[in-house]
């Protein structure tokens, strides 16, 4: 299992376009086959600042996943929406709890 978090800032102004096209992502990246979970956050105390928990069946998902159209196509769209790169962090699960 893979566990992927990517945090996004957006430009000053640019905070609702870009949350509009990263939740435009939930519904596509959903129907992957490998994707096991997918949840998109926002900073409370930073309207601009945005935060994706991913979790991966395995690593060729995840490489499957950085192909599809659709994710291609978002980095395309938002790349102007973007006040720096997007930083992406790769994790081993080693044990959790569900409420």
């Amino acid at each position: 299992m893979l566990i992927v978090t990517a945090v996004l800032r957006a430009k000053p102004g640019k905070e609702k376009q870009l949350e509009t096209q990263l939740l435009g992502m939930l519904k596509p990246v959903g129907q992957e086959e490998g994707t096991l979970e997918y949840r998109f956050h926002r900073a409370q105390e930073d309207a601009g600042c945005f935060f994706f928990y991913e979790k991966y069946r395995d690593q060729a998902a995840f490489d499957a996943h950085v192909v599809t159209p659709h994710f291609r196509k978002l980095q395309t769209e938002i790349a102007d929406l973007l006040a720096c790169p997007m930083e992406v962090g790769l994790y081993d699960e080693l044990g959790s709890i569900r409420a």
